[in-house]
């Protein structure tokens, strides 16, 4: 789709591009034991869990290849713009975040010691 797009507005207005694909990397799948995780410490909070399809990239992408891993997303400001300096989000989001890791952990140590 974002090729289609590309070669019409270079159609449109005159312009040539050519693309040099430099990277291309599956993403990285979710542990569902560690999502499991992060919903338990999000529901404890009285805060509704909102599962997202999810293919995560960035660090994720080598990461998972030699442990598992799961996110947790903050809900952002600006429609959820992210990657750009018009990405934000309130403080009450982000202690909520900061809450949900210390009940994640908190669980995982009691997880571990029995």
């Amino acid at each position: 789709d974002v090729l289609a797009e590309l070669a019409a507005i270079c159609q449109r207005r005159g312009l040539r591009y050519a693309l040099e694909e430099t990277m291309r990397a599956a993403a990285a799948p979710s542990d569902p034991r560690w999502q499991q995780r992060w919903e338990h410490a999000v529901e404890a909070l009285g805060v509704p869990v909102h599962r997202m399809p999810s293919g995560a990239g960035h660090d994720a992408m080598k990461l998972h290849e030699v442990m598992p891993q799961a996110m947790l997303f903050v809900r952002g400001q600006n429609h959820g713009i992210s990657h750009n300096p018009n990405e934000s989000t309130t403080s009450d989001d982000i202690e909520l975040a900061a809450q949900a890791m210390l009940g994640l952990l908190d669980a995982l140590v009691n997880e571990t010691s029995t």
